[in-house]
């Protein structure tokens, strides 16, 4: 029989989480690049963007921003396939 106390299961699992978790939520807070980003309500209020407004407020999610280089990506995608 061994003296060594262990922690319960229950912590050990609690812990790992908590781990992967800090570690997601730097992954994600890190900048995918050096480009400046938008949301999809600067986006839409721009006069960048004011002939495809319609477009644009279809095709961007709500909660995530978008660099120039992205939405053009993204537009050049659109018209090249087309509506679904």
């Amino acid at each position: 029989m061994s003296t060594k106390k262990t922690k319960p299961v229950a912590e050990e699992v609690a812990g790992v989480v908590e781990v992967a978790e800090v570690a997601l939520a730097e992954e994600v807070a890190k900048p995918k690049s050096n480009l400046p980003t938008f949301t999809k309500a600067q986006l839409l209020a721009s006069a960048t963007y004011s002939h495809r407004r319609g477009v644009l407020g279809t095709l961007l999610a709500d909660n995530k921003e978008y660099s120039h280089a992205c939405v053009a990506e993204i537009l050049e995608k659109f018209m090249k396939e087309g509506a679904k």
